[in-house]
């Protein structure tokens, strides 16, 4: 973990702490803490996290294949990683070491600025050995002969045929076991029912839409910091991200006035946590269906935003139709029609969502054959044309609102 030795002239030790925590289950749990703000400043210390797109995809591939996912955490994670660079701390209290002497880190502490990125570099490396190649759009994403692994900090989602699976747990040594059947279900009702607790709305009564219709920032209103708003959007940002996409518009337009938080809206976040009480036993399902195509549907409205007459384009994205990926933003430009505003809609779907899941993380497990996947726009005056006769087809297709 660490060498004694004389502090060379120049260098600087790092003070530590050892911190006590009572976990829930009343477990006791002691962690030695770098003092990491003494450090000087360093650059390339970020370490990839796992996009919420690619775990969701994960889920679908085991249900539509009939595979058990396994969940396994890292204990003392970032232990593990070893340090390049020369790093020296003081002595921690109850450890032994002569008068004078400084200790030198071989491997990381908690609180390092390089701690997160040297324990995902030595996990890297533990793949490569192993056989497992990491996904070219997600770098906590690792694929093998017919198992896949996740990796989010310190905890692991694996699933694949029981074989590969077993192996690969047997390297790891894994604990934690979670059986999954044909059918999967991401439920967030015990955070819905934390924040409703910590904004004193767990007795609030219940609304049947998470928004006002056509609700528009009054902006004459004065401002208030006394709001905790910004912490209030945070937490529904967090809830619309991960598996609730009917508060994903709502969230969406009101984390626009983080810096200007009124009565107004602070009210309309209100407004979202009472939906929330009254739906969250809602949760995203993903079933094993016969349709395995990957679809993106799109739509927009025109000119919602009287501030600046700026459209509100969204989009979902299916795989199997199961719902793998969508977003809710605002555009860039002030469209003309709503053709236009549609057109823009689609292409953002095609370029953020469709694009990239497909080529690099849905396509080498799709059974859909090159070019039969489509996006779906749901506008009533716009026209697409046909490459193969060179006339324009109305698109009308159903919205996936």
């Amino acid at each position: 973990m660490w060498t004694p030795i004389v502090l060379p002239p120049g260098e600087k030790a790092i003070e530590t702490k050892w911190i006590f925590k009572t976990k829930k289950d009343g477990l006791k749990k002691v962690r030695l803490v770098a003092k990491g703000f003494q450090e000087e400043p360093a650059n390339n210390v970020y370490a990839p996290v796992a996009r919420l797109p690619t775990i969701r995809l994960l889920i679908y591939i085991a249900v539509s294949r009939k595979w058990e996912i396994r969940q396994l955490n890292v204990p003392t994670a970032f232990l593990n990683g070893y340090v390049d660079d020369d790093i020296y701390i003081k002595t921690p209290d109850g450890v032994k070491n002569k008068p004078g002497k400084a200790l030198k880190l071989k491997r990381s502490l908690y609180s390092l600025h390089s701690a997160p990125r040297k324990c995902n570099e030595r996990f890297h490396n533990f793949m490569e050995i192993h056989d497992m190649k990491r996904s070219a759009s997600d770098f906590c994403l690792y694929i093998g002969e017919n198992v896949w692994i996740i990796i989010w900090v310190d905890d692991m989602l694996i699933t694949g045929e029981k074989t590969q699976v077993e192996n690969l747990i047997r390297l790891l040594k894994g604990t934690m076991i979670v059986n999954y059947g044909h059918e999967e279900q991401i439920s967030q009702s015990s955070f819905i029912n934390k924040i409703l607790s910590k904004f004193n709305m767990i007795l609030c009564q219940g609304m049947n839409t998470p928004m006002a219709r056509d609700f528009q920032v009054d902006t004459e209103e004065p401002v208030n910091e006394k709001f905790m708003f910004l912490q209030l959007i945070g937490s529904l940002m967090y809830i619309a991200t991960v598996s609730r996409t009917d508060i994903s518009y709502s969230v969406c337009y009101q984390s626009r006035f983080l810096n200007k938080p009124t009565k107004q809206l602070w009210k309309a976040g209100k407004r979202v946590l009472r939906y929330l009480q009254q739906t969250q036993d809602l949760c995203l399902t993903f079933k094993l269906r016969s349709d395995d195509t990957l679809v993106c549907y799109s739509d927009s409205d025109w000119a919602g935003d009287k501030l600046d007459r700026k459209s509100v384009s969204g989009c979902v994205l299916l795989h199997g139709q199961n719902k793998i990926s969508w977003g809710s933003r605002k555009q860039g430009t002030v469209a003309l029609s709503t053709a236009e505003a549609e057109y823009i809609a689609c292409a953002t779907a095609a370029c953020i969502q469709y694009i990239a899941a497909h080529w690099y993380i849905a396509a080498p497990v799709s059974r859909v054959e090159h070019g039969t996947s489509k996006i779906w726009s749901h506008c009533t005056s716009a026209a697409i044309s046909d490459e193969t006769s060179g006339s324009v087809i109305p698109f009308n297709q159903q919205t996936f609102w």
